[in-house]
């Protein structure tokens, strides 16, 4: 089973589960828009096959199946799924109602329908487009402690709950996290490895599932590098409208404010300590690129939450 959350890989991994499958090209060929026609020909073609339905992860993964989770840093995922839920404002946005309370102050809303983005208020539209990351964090708290759920919410919630009942199942949560015959119940593949042919090979000897992301692309996927114009700018207090035409790199939205940084810390501390699990991983030690990789993303980790 090849677990994943999306904005975390989720593209890639459909695309590279459907290489192994042998049925890529048919899903290449599903539909003609864009990257989306992967997901389509997973849900509307692929899922509904008796052998391919759905299965709760808890249940597969206890039941003996080889599980490979991927993570992403939840550092880059959390400004990836601020960027694109503002992006498809009918779809996630305008039906959160956290976010629609704290930037209209409207408390009688509460939809959790997809709306069409061409039926939305233009007042509410340019509001909404006004978003700043720091007002989405904020809406992430509220959301934390109301508990609430809406359209697509698990493209901003952390990816841990994604599934909402796989916590039995995952590795140092609930319950135990290896097998009798000492293997793990899940083998986490963190995403900024999966361009890296050593590490699909190491976690193919060590699980028996070879997997191939070479040339696999989504274009959601973004990890620039810091440069030194954007220094200083305080990106995080940036309206939407104005992140999408600058395009600042990921890293500066939780680096250049500590305060904004340790909330995001706060909320995805599962995820960060999921991550944190992933590159610990005795197959990984083994690799080059990916365990640098690692090394580097857990030190920012520790640098922003403040991890000792």
């Amino acid at each position: 089973m090849l677990i994943f959350a999306p904005k975390g890989g989720a593209t890639i991994a459909a695309q590279m589960w459907f290489r192994y499958e042998g049925v890529y090209e048919k899903a290449d060929a599903y539909s003609k828009v864009g990257e989306i026609k992967f997901h389509k020909y997973r849900l509307h073609v692929y899922n509904r096959q008796p052998a391919h339905a759905p299965l709760p992860c808890a249940k597969a993964c206890a039941a003996g199946w080889t599980c490979i989770r991927l993570v992403r840093q939840p550092l880059d995922r959390v400004v990836s799924s601020y960027q694109f839920g503002l992006k498809n404002l009918g779809a996630m946005a305008a039906t959160w109602k956290e976010l629609m309370v704290l930037k209209t102050g409207d408390e009688t809303r509460n939809s959790t329908s997809s709306l069409s983005s061409s039926t939305l208020n233009p007042r509410i539209v340019k509001i909404l487009a006004g978003t700043t990351f720091e007002e989405f964090i904020s809406a992430l708290t509220t959301r934390a402690q109301t508990k609430t759920v809406s359209s697509a919410d698990d493209h901003f919630m952390p990816q841990l709950s994604n599934w909402r009942d796989d916590e039995k199942c995952d590795s140092g949560t609930v319950g135990p996290s290896i097998r009798k015959d000492g293997t793990p119940l899940v083998y986490y593949l963190p995403t900024e490895c999966l361009d890296d042919p050593e590490a699909m090979l190491y976690l193919g000897r060590t699980t028996g599932v070879v997997l191939n992301a070479t040339g696999l692309t989504s274009a959601h996927y973004n990890r620039g590098k810091v440069s030194a114009s954007y220094d200083g700018l305080h990106v995080a207090s940036w309206p939407w409208e104005r992140v999408m035409a600058k395009h600042p790199p990921y890293e500066l939205f939780t680096s250049e404010n500590a305060s904004i940084g340790r909330r995001v810390c706060c909320l995805f501390r599962d995820d960060v300590d999921m991550y944190r699990r992933a590159c610990q991983q005795a197959w990984l030690q083994n690799t080059t690129t990916c365990a640098a990789e690692c090394s580097s993303q857990l030190a920012r980790l520790s640098h922003v939450c403040d991890i000792v």
